[in-house]
């Protein structure tokens, strides 16, 4: 590993594969108010949806949402809004499918759905500490443990999102202690041996992933501040639109 300073208190991955064509997970931050939206999304390889459309559909989805004066972002407004996505998926797209996990954070507490392999959760000291569920065949009817990441049913994914198929996310919720750094990560991070640690967030591992590996980690208060962290990439959608944040050069030097 490459020397660099300790862990800094937000930070984006987005590395592609070994064993892929092209860079297939999309990350779309949305700061609203006094909330942030956390979108990841974990493209299939086999059944893919264009990323284009998933980014466009998904943004205008939530520009409807966001733009309505009496949006609350609730547990059953956040279900409808998912379902309202899919649904322009089935007029934009023929198929394909994708892991899935869209969370609102606040500086205490963050709360959501997903389907899939998408990992949402804290970092806490030197631990990474996740608390999505996970959907596999691994782990049926059961929380996903470090031992069933080597499983031969691991990669069979027992929830995604499909157009023109009924969708069935899983709401979630978990708490932000002080000092912890919100975290959310694709399985080509969260499930790579080389990758999976705290380590890789603070010097990136010189062996490539296996698997697309996607990781970002941002403090809550200093995005909701304003204070920008360093997120800036270009596989990372932030759209400011509702909350001005600069992400200039300048800011970030």
């Amino acid at each position: 590993m490459t020397q660099t300073h300790q862990l800094k208190t937000a930070g984006f991955i987005a590395k592609i594969g070994s064993k892929q064509t092209q860079y297939n997970d999309v990350t779309i931050l949305f700061p609203f108010r006094n909330l942030a939206l956390l979108a990841m999304f974990d493209i299939s390889t086999t059944k893919p949806i264009a990323k284009e459309i998933l980014i466009s559909e998904f943004q205008n989805t939530l520009d409807e949402a966001l733009n309505q004066p009496d949006f609350v972002a609730t547990e059953i407004a956040t279900f409808i809004l998912l379902q309202q996505f899919l649904q322009a998926l089935n007029i934009a797209s023929k198929g394909g499918s994708t892991s899935i996990a869209v969370a609102w954070i606040d500086t205490s507490k963050v709360w959501g759905y997903c389907a899939g392999d998408v990992r949402m959760g804290v970092i806490s000291g030197k631990s990474l500490v996740w608390f999505s569920p996970v959907h596999t065949g691994a782990n049926i009817d059961s929380p996903f443990t470090d031992e069933l990441k080597q499983h031969p049913q691991r990669n069979i994914l027992t929830r995604v999102l499909r157009p023109h198929r009924q969708f069935i996310p899983e709401f979630f919720e978990f708490t932000i202690a002080e000092g912890d750094l919100f975290l959310a990560a694709t399985d080509g991070f969260w499930c790579d041996p080389s990758w999976c640690s705290w380590l890789s967030l603070k010097e990136q591992p010189e062996k490539p992933p296996h698997d697309d590996c996607t990781c970002i980690w941002f403090n809550v208060s200093n995005l909701l501040s304003s204070k920008h962290p360093e997120l800036r990439n270009e596989q990372l959608v932030l759209n400011t639109k509702y909350q001005e944040i600069d992400i200039s050069k300048n800011a970030l030097s």
